[in-house]
């Protein structure tokens, strides 16, 4: 309500990253990075208001320190947070979530005074002393605390580790091969959790769109055409896409009604997902508890026909 705040709230705080020393260091700066500090505070009537970024303009897109990134990213976890209370879901990973903007190396490249970090990462980080839950790359052609959708990614990895009882990333030997297939579920549920916020197949459009290395315009689609195991190939994001596909080509065919089922039915069941949990399990698991809600009223039976994840009889899932 009144001057001077930072962009700390019941939930997640947000930084910034300085190319030069503050007066206060923070606890978790690291040699040749950048240095974390707050950089947006409320005016007198309690608002926060910094300068809006052209994104046609390259030099606002690689601005290394622009305050833009640092509301971005609290906003949209706010919007985020306020998304899952819908859903039934009060509780984060962390009690606290500190989220870094602008992160970037200081050694200078061959482009720019620094190195920039085409990327954004979910660190599972919970003490506020030790590190950043989550940090969004200051990128060679785009600032990743720009986008929504990479925003949301990236919580959604933190509701994941939330609701899954050991986390989902480990890997499972089987006589024929090592499945990495749990890392590929973290990653389309954590885009899953984006589609149910936007209601949008096209994931990230904005560094999609102005990131030269991207040919186009979004980072992934939800509306695709791979399927498993033909477009297996080991690398999470890839192998995570048949997954994301099978629910979104189930959500958009959709009433809002069925689509909120539908959200309930995929949180009902990451819960009950093992830390190795194959592709397999994944959809045998979603089929089981859509088939729940059928039987408790809350889904229509020609609903759960839409669900294309594999055969099923009567009896078995697959």
């Amino acid at each position: 309500e009144d001057a001077g705040h930072p962009l700390v709230g019941p939930r997640v705080q947000a930084f910034n990253c300085l190319g030069e020393e503050p007066d206060e260091v923070s606890p978790w700066w690291d040699d040749g990075q950048c240095w974390p500090a707050q950089t947006v505070f409320s005016n007198d009537d309690g608002d926060f208001f910094v300068p809006t970024p052209n994104v046609v303009n390259v030099e606002d897109n690689i601005d290394p320190t622009d305050p833009f990134a640092e509301l971005s990213m609290y906003v949209h976890a706010e919007r985020f947070f306020e998304a899952m209370r819908g859903k039934g879901i009060e509780q984060f990973k962390c009690d606290l979530s500190s989220m870094l903007a602008n992160f970037r190396t200081l050694d200078p490249s061959e482009s720019f005074d620094y190195t920039p970090l085409d990327n954004a990462y979910y660190t599972n980080q919970c003490d506020p002393e030790k590190g950043p839950t989550m940090l969004f790359g200051q990128g060679s052609d785009v600032d990743f605390g720009y986008d929504a959708d990479v925003i949301y990614h990236e919580l959604g990895h933190g509701m994941v580790a939330l609701l899954t009882p050991d986390n989902l990333g480990d890997r499972r030997m089987r006589a024929d091969a090592m499945l990495v297939d749990s890392a590929a579920l973290n990653e389309s549920i954590a885009d899953y959790f984006s589609l149910m916020l936007t209601d949008d197949p096209e994931l990230a459009e904005y560094v999609g769109r102005f990131w030269a290395a991207i040919d186009s315009p979004y980072i992934r689609n939800a509306e695709n055409s791979e399927t498993c195991p033909g477009s297996i190939i080991g690398e999470p994001h890839y192998d995570g896409e048949p997954f994301t596909a099978a629910l979104w080509a189930t959500r958009k065919r959709l009433s809002q009604t069925g689509k909120e089922v539908l959200d309930q039915v995929v949180l009902e069941a990451l819960m009950r997902m093992p830390p190795d949990a194959a592709l397999e399990d994944a959809a045998a698991l979603v089929l089981e508890q859509a088939d729940l809600e059928v039987q408790d009223g809350n889904l229509h039976p020609d609903d759960l026909t839409l669900l294309p994840l594999g055969p099923r009889t009567e009896k078995s899932y697959w």
